[in-house]
């Protein structure tokens, strides 16, 4: 199935997706991950599972965001080009990040919020950057150098 899934046109994908998201809603993420963290076609199901379910990440959705480190393909690119189109994602999060979530989830959700960001599917805007800072701020040492860091939203053509 990976084969058909990888070079299926843009369209099979997008279709193929779209029929089997119902029978996903059945499953809890976890269980998603556990059948298809090590395949290319299972992680692009559960990302977008994920990110149907879940269009503004916050405080609350912290953990469920760090869980998806366990696909073998989050940090891949070429994962996200595989998906059908969607809404960017937003992020809506406070300084009660520290108190909700253990300090290793904050930075799981970090770094796959930073590398979400860098690949467009967060809207790189100044609240995703002020989110993100949040992030690193209740990080590890070496995440949270990067909230000195001078992120620069990218400029829209005129």
């Amino acid at each position: 199935m990976n084969n058909l899934f990888i070079f299926g046109t843009p369209e099979f994908r997008k279709d193929l997706i779209e029929a089997i998201y119902p029978t996903l809603k059945n499953f809890s993420l976890d269980d998603l991950i556990n059948l298809g963290k090590d395949t290319i076609s299972g992680n692009v199901l559960i990302l977008f599972y994920f990110f149907r379910k879940n269009q503004v990440i916050n405080v609350e959705t912290i953990r469920t965001l760090s869980s998806l480190n366990a696909l073998k393909f989050v940090q891949d690119s070429y994962i996200l080009e595989l998906l059908p189109s969607l809404e960017h994602i937003k992020l809506k999060l406070n300084e009660s990040v520290s108190k909700n979530n253990p300090t290793e989830e904050i930075e799981k959700a970090a770094l796959i919020c930073e590398f979400l960001l860098d690949n467009g599917v967060i809207e790189r805007d100044d609240s995703s950057i002020r989110n993100l800072r949040i992030l690193y701020k209740y990080s590890s040492s070496e995440l949270k150098s990067r909230e000195e860091i001078e992120i620069v939203p990218e400029r829209q053509p005129p």
